[in-house]
């Protein structure tokens, strides 16, 4: 046997067996050096991918129509603070004082006092307690509502039967006894400035920085037992002693007025009282904190103390 011519055969054999991937692998286009170098970003690695997808995912969020806010209305008990008025609740609350007025059947809205429980509505409008077989349509129909207003303030759903008794808040109607709750504001002005002068004195010391310390009044100085008067109408909220004020008055008048008056000698009107514009409340003293017989004056608005001297009459 001739190996020579059988080696030469075995090896033109394994030629063609090695040679044969290395075409097949030339005739899918890698080239015989390997595949072609793949472009940049042709794959990306799998986080990359995730990412990507989460932006899409985020993208299309974007884009769809932004759904209704909650439009339902609450009704909110709110129990009276020291120094509140309607007025000043109506403004923390985006309301008005016809709607505070109505809702609460308050005949003289402009005293309220503290420790009282009012119902509020954040909105311009009314409650209405449902009654026996009464309609969303029918209570729409009696104020000149908007029908669906009422739907989504209350989150009603359609076709829903109304319980008796059930509180409804009606909400973008006037009031329809507006004129008739106002008519406890006294819109004469003697309830807010100019303010009357309280007393016949000489003024001490003013409304600024007193050395080192800021004095919040005006002090007017008078002899012991001068009559002390109402700078407006008002309602008396406080009277007694009160610490560095001595015996303390304190007025509320309308539009958020206060008036404070200390270091009085007696007092006149007892809390709860209801004052006259230039009505005697007091007597000019020296309790608490005082050098000497004065009447301490302090003018607020919605709880500021502002400067008296501004807003009294011009002597």
């Amino acid at each position: 046997m001739d190996y020579s011519k059988l080696k030469v055969g075995l090896f033109i054999c394994c030629f063609f067996l090695l040679a044969a991937p290395a075409r097949a692998i030339e005739a899918r286009g890698f080239g015989p050096y390997g595949p072609p170098e793949v472009e940049q970003n042709r794959f990306w690695p799998l986080y990359l991918q995730q990412v990507e997808n989460y932006r899409d995912e985020v993208r299309l969020q974007e884009q769809k129509p932004e759904k209704k806010g909650n439009t339902k209305v609450e009704i909110i008990e709110h129990l009276v603070q020291e120094g509140e008025t309607l007025t000043k609740l109506a403004k923390d609350y985006n309301t008005d004082i016809s709607t505070l007025a109505y809702i609460n059947n308050l005949n003289n809205p402009d005293y309220i006092k503290a420790g009282d429980t009012l119902l509020i509505i954040p909105v311009k409008g009314v409650i209405h307690r449902v009654r026996s077989g009464e309609t969303v349509q029918e209570i729409a129909s009696r104020y000149g509502a908007n029908y669906r207003y009422i739907i989504e303030a209350n989150e009603l759903e359609e076709g829903d039967q109304l319980q008796e008794g059930k509180q409804l808040v009606i909400p973008g109607v006037e009031p329809p006894v507006l004129q008739e709750a106002l008519a406890g504001i006294d819109p004469d002005p003697n309830a807010g400035p100019p303010f009357l002068w309280p007393l016949n004195g000489i003024i001490t010391s003013r409304f600024g920085w007193r050395g080192n310390r800021f004095h919040y009044g005006l002090d007017i100085g008078a002899p012991r037992g001068t009559p002390i008067c109402a700078v407006a109408a008002g309602k008396v909220v406080f009277s007694g002693y009160k610490g560095s004020y001595g015996l303390k008055l304190r007025l509320r008048h309308d539009s958020g007025w206060e008036s404070i008056y200390g270091h009085n000698s007696k007092l006149f009107v007892r809390t709860g009282d209801y004052v006259r514009r230039g009505q005697v409340i007091a007597a000019t003293g020296d309790t608490g904190y005082a050098t000497g017989p004065h009447l301490h004056l302090e003018l607020l608005q919605y709880g500021k103390r502002l400067d008296p001297l501004l807003y009294l009459e011009e002597k």
